[in-house]
């Protein structure tokens, strides 16, 4: 039986995230749904080999607050690094590392450690806007290594400065929706239910998981925007 909360969490967000990464994340997450249990490093493996961090509080090395930004980006930290959760960090991590590290008078640059494909479009656009603010009180640059794509990159390039070595790779700007049709599960287990709703935009039929043309015209002018 899959888990409708793991649909709804996989469906209900948009992604901005490099799409070989989203693929895999969603395989995760819908093994997870249908009751299949990876262990720890089958999900490491399957990630990319991104650990999430230990300690995602930032670390200062000769006046630079080195804040690290790993994994998948989620906008809360309950979403990240639990079982059948992707491995990262969150948009609440990110806020809490920039302010402390913006009121710290040891600091004297920030430094956006990036290794991360992307995530969640929820938060991003506020915290990038954060950080676009916060160099006008203390320099801020962004530094990738490996990855720095869609989400991660719309954060490290509110920086006054990014940097990439020339085996790390950066963009994959764009925006994903996913789509649960789970018509024919419910149909094989015995159940054909209709939903009345008003508007033809109203949303997709969550009970039957029909989802028509209309629909998915209107999603697409949604992560269009």
């Amino acid at each position: 039986m899959i888990d409708k909360a793991i649909l709804a969490y996989i469906t209900e967000a948009y992604w901005a995230m490099e799409p070989r990464t989203l693929d895999r994340m969603l395989g995760i997450i819908t093994r997870h749904a249908e009751g299949i249990r990876l262990a720890e490093e089958e999900l490491v493996a399957a990630l990319d080999g991104k650990r999430q961090a230990k300690n995602t509080t930032y670390q200062v090395v000769s006046g630079n607050a080195i804040i690290p930004i790993n994994g998948v980006i989620a906008k809360h930290a309950s979403q990240v690094g639990g079982v059948s959760q992707p491995r990262g960090t969150s948009v609440e991590a990110i806020r809490k590392d920039l302010r402390a590290a913006l009121e710290d008078p040891t600091v004297e640059r920030i430094v956006l450690s990036i290794d991360s494909p992307g995530g969640s479009v929820s938060g991003i656009a506020e915290m990038a806007d954060e950080i676009f603010l916060a160099r006008q009180q203390k320099p801020i640059i962004a530094h990738t290594e490996g990855l720095m794509a869609s989400a991660a990159y719309w954060l490290g390039s509110q920086a006054n400065e990014v940097y990439a070595t020339k085996s790390a790779s950066v963009g994959s700007i764009g925006v994903y929706a996913t789509i649960a049709d789970d018509s024919r599960r419910m149909k094989n287990e015995g159940f054909d239910l209709a939903v009345l709703k008003s508007g033809s935009f109203k949303g997709p039929d969550k009970i039957t998981g029909g989802f028509g043309e209309k629909q998915a015209e209107k999603l697409q002018e949604e992560i269009d925007l």
